[in-house]
């Protein structure tokens, strides 16, 4: 860099050459290129990269690139953690040389197709030897693969466990004599059992779409209440129950009172899920 009598600051490129007479130097010529904008984009271009670099060292997700031949080239922290494998102990070893329990396994047809056909991909599949869930995403280049991918053990354990609560929750509406209810709070929608109807008239059917319809059934002087108190549950991601006493109107308009208490579902943060509950008659 060069101080210009304008007080800004140049990038320089000097060029020399020597000529020489009976191996004595005699002569220096040479050129003054200024590179100024080119250096500028260069520089640019190299905090760019780092920055990308920082990013990806950063991210939760486990993030890997393999070249052609399967050499791993980047190896972030995520992957570290999640797969216990410092980046010491793969990069530039090939990929089944420390994974060989994955050639010839989902990951590895996956991994050739993507190369072949030049496409991405995204799936999920179980590696025996870690005895762990993952979520994968690839995505092709001519020459490499870059890949994402995250431990969803604990997520597919959720999921399990609700198809569990389902059936039980379908066995025991069959079996006990309170309104049994399921809500599945993503898709705003509540499963009835059969008591619904035996205890309070309604057709679960009708209660199915959203917690709107059981909403208006709730004595006016303790909507709002009920209301707060639901919401603050499902809320307080400590909260594992909920239980209220409220007056509801039966199918024939007059009203009773009723105990309703359920069982919050959460994930591994904490996030409502689902809340299975029941209904019981306690007016007498």
């Amino acid at each position: 860099q060069i101080n210009l009598p304008s007080g800004t600051n140049n990038w320089f490129r000097i060029v020399v050459e020597q000529e020489f007479k009976n191996n004595i130097l005699v002569k220096l010529f040479g050129s003054l290129q200024n590179i100024h904008g080119y250096k500028e984009s260069l520089l640019k271009g190299e905090k760019l990269l780092q920055e990308k670099n920082q990013i990806l060292a950063n991210i939760t997700d486990g993030f890997l690139v393999v070249d052609e031949q399967r050499i791993v080239k980047y190896w972030n922290k995520s992957a570290e953690e999640i797969l216990s494998v410092h980046k010491s102990e793969i990069l530039g070893k090939h990929l089944w040389e420390v994974f060989d329990d994955f050639r010839g396994q989902a990951f590895d047809i996956k991994y050739r197709e993507s190369m072949e056909k030049q496409e991405s991909f995204h799936f999920e599949t179980y590696f025996e030897n870690l005895q762990k869930w993952f979520e994968v995403r690839a995505y092709p280049s001519e020459k490499q693969l870059s890949i994402y991918f995250r431990d969803t053990t604990e997520k597919k354990a959720v999921v399990e466990d609700l198809r569990t609560q389902i059936k039980n929750f379908e066995i025991l509406s069959e079996t006990v004599i309170n309104a049994v209810w399921d809500l599945d709070i993503q898709n705003n929608s509540i499963l009835w059992g059969s008591g619904l109807k035996e205890l309070f008239g309604y057709d679960p059917k009708e209660f199915s779409d959203s917690e709107q319809m059981w909403l208006s059934k709730i004595h006016p002087e303790e909507r709002e209440r009920i209301q707060i108190s639901f919401e603050t549950s499902l809320k307080d991601t400590t909260a594992d129950h909920w239980n209220e006493p409220y007056r509801l109107m039966k199918s024939d308009g007059a009203y009773i009172s009723v105990l309703d208490r359920g069982t919050i579902i959460r994930d591994d943060r904490g996030k409502a899920l689902r809340m299975v509950g029941s209904l019981q008659d306690i007016s007498d």
